[in-house]
Order: C-alpha cells, then sequence, then structure tokens
C-alpha cells in the first residue's frame, strides 16, 4: 500500500486515486493487485427504439444478445476492473461470470482522474474499443470506513463512507489527501 501517513492519526496521502464508490456487485472482486482498467465514457446498456410495437420476450432477447455481445467486446481487451457512466443489472451479472469487476455511476471529473493516474484512455462507447488503452496501477481495493465525524445515522446507526483506491500510479500525475 502506498500510503503515506502526514502526521494527523486521521489523515494519508495516496499515491493515486481516492473515490467514493463501490463495485456494482458485491460478489465482485473488491481486491486487485496489478489491475488492468477500461473505461467507459457511456452507458453500457441496451437502447431500445421507441414507437415500435414488440412483444416483451423478444425485446428481452434483443437485450440479453446486445449485452453479452457488448460483454464479449470487453473480455476481448482482458481487464480486471470496468469503470462506466451506467450498466444494467444483466450486464453486471455477465461482467461477474467473466471475473470483471465493475463500478458503474462513476462521475466524468473521477473517471478522467484515473484515466489520467493509470494511463488509460476513455472510450466513448462500446464501438470505439478497438482503439482503447488499457489503465494500469500496482493495486485496486475497496474499503469501508466508520465517519469519526459528524452524528449517528438513522436508528443511531454509525455512518460507513465506502472508498474505491487506485494506487500506486504508473505517472506521478496525482495524489489523493485522505
Amino acid at each position: 500500500m502506498n500510503l503515506f501517513h502526514t502526521g494527523n492519526n486521521n489523515s494519508i496521502v495516496v499515491k493515486g486515486v481516492v473515490c467514493k464508490k463501490n463495485v456494482s456487485n458485491r460478489r465482485m472482486t473488491s481486491k486487485i493487485e496489478k489491475p488492468r482498467f477500461l473505461i467507459l465514457g457511456g452507458a453500457l446498456e441496451y437502447q431500445r427504439v421507441s414507437n415500435h410495437l414488440s412483444s416483451f420476450d423478444t425485446l428481452l432477447q434483443q437485450e440479453t444478445n446486445h449485452l453479452k455481445m457488448a460483454v464479449a467486446k470487453i473480455v476481448a481487451h482482458h481487464p480486471n476492473v470496468l469503470l462506466v457512466e451506467i450498466s444494467s443489472r444483466f450486464t453486471q451479472e455477465y461482467l461477474f461470470e467473466k471475473n470483471i469487476s465493475c463500478s458503474q455511476y462513476q462521475e466524468a471529473f473521477v473517471r478522467a482522474r484515473v484515466a489520467r493516474c493509470t494511463g488509460a484512455q476513455i472510450v466513448p462507447s462500446i464501438d470505439h474499443l478497438s482503439t482503447q488503452k488499457p489503465g494500469y496501477c500496482e493495486a485496486f481495493h475497496v474499503e469501508k470506513f466508520l465517519e469519526a465525524h459528524g452524528s449517528a445515522g438513522q436508528g443511531g446507526k454509525k455512518l460507513v463512507k465506502t472508498l474505491m483506491f487506485f494506487e500506486g500510479s504508473l505517472k506521478p500525475f496525482g495524489c489523493t489527501v485522505q
């Protein structure tokens, strides 16, 4: 772990990026040494055509086929971690089956920071994956911390903050003070 304490027990400097997120499915791997990243700038979901009447079974089959094809394109690049704006429940299941951890609802500035620090290119859509450049770092992991400051949550429970760490950036393009 590339942590440097600042002298205050509540602060550390992480050589890399730390953000408030978790993997999309709790069964996904949340600790990976030397991971490969893919970062998608848009959504990873099926876009239905409006103003067309179709049976539910037909739509479900089209969505399933589209998402399996999208995941196959991702798998071809051998990532361990996928950062994406939005992904469907079906996509998350297919990624889990392929042992790829996914984090969704990442804000654009967070994806940009991770890309800068890991050397990844943000791919605008699944159709542009052939030109993608994966990102690398020393370690990816998810940690939960009890909030030390502020009041307790509902029912007097302590508040928990979940943070994702992208540590040991290949390039000295950033750090996070936590």
